[in-house]
């Protein structure tokens, strides 16, 4: 009799308990390697890193970040179909995670036919986390990358959050280069290399805006810009599509020229 009523004490009152401490061990194990893990990771040892992150989600399959950071591990070792597979998994346990649609972002961005959904991913991130600076930059790099005018503003909100980036007013001055707004690509340049003056491509890349600049002004290279504007004060641009005139509707032309690679308003 004795034992039996022992038997269903201890399944009845003491199991709880022991489920319970169980679950706090296996935590305090996963919080312990989850910090290993990421020292790794700080230490250059991905493959140590990205076992022991394995071990800790197998452990704590709601812990977020740690799906987050494999994720980016993988893809980092051009892994991007196992990054994007625990990435989707951070969003399963929660999908207000920045750090899940940033990392979604980078694997999209390496598929040329995914840019697009990449920038969608980059703004989720930026919709949840407005000051995730990676995402920023991510986005405006992709959108350079579509000759996307955005851009230039993506950067700009970039250089505004982070002023000291190592690397956007380059970035931007990319921009300013390709359309054909040399010396705005220059001063941009300049700016780099006083926020970084190591950066590999800066010098070059200022040197020949110079170059360019140089060449169109002994040249005479010019842009002429026509505007176009109607009696009632509307105006027609005539940087874009021809516009469609009423018959015998009075227009006046006005013309600005520069040289290329100067200061547009």
């Amino acid at each position: 009799m004795i034992p039996a009523l022992l038997i269903w004490v201890l399944l009845s009152g003491l199991c709880p308990y022991v489920a319970d401490a169980g679950v706090s061990l296996s935590r305090a194990h996963a919080d312990s390697l989850y910090r290993v893990a990421l020292r790794l990771r700080d230490e250059g040892e991905r493959d140590g890193a990205i076992a022991a992150l394995r071990q800790v989600v197998a452990e704590d399959p709601r812990r977020t970040l740690a799906y987050c950071h494999l994720g980016h591990l993988l893809f980092d070792q051009q892994e991007a179909d196992a990054a994007e597979t625990f990435f989707k998994r951070a969003l399963d346990v929660d999908d207000r995670c920045a750090e899940a649609y940033y990392g979604l972002g980078r694997v999209y961005r390496r598929r040329p036919k995914e840019r697009l959904k990449a920038i969608q991913h980059f703004r989720s991130a930026l919709a949840r986390d407005s000051r995730h600076v990676e995402a920023m930059y991510e986005m405006a790099m992709t959108q350079l990358e579509l000759d996307d005018y955005d851009a230039k503003s993506s950067f700009e909100d970039l250089i505004r959050i982070d002023p000291e980036h190592s690397d956007a007013y380059y970035e931007l001055g990319r921009w300013f280069e390709k359309s054909r707004r040399l010396e705005d690509a220059v001063r941009s340049y300049e700016r780099q290399i006083r926020v970084n003056p190591g950066h590999p491509m800066a010098q070059r890349a200022m040197r020949s805006a110079y170059s360019k600049i140089r060449s169109a002004r002994r040249l005479g290279d010019v842009e002429i810009v026509f505007d176009l504007h109607g009696v009632e004060g509307r105006d027609l641009d005539g940087r874009k599509s021809s516009p469609v005139l009423q018959k015998g509707q009075k227009l006046r032309l006005d013309y600005r020229i520069y040289f290329c690679g100067g200061l547009r308003p």
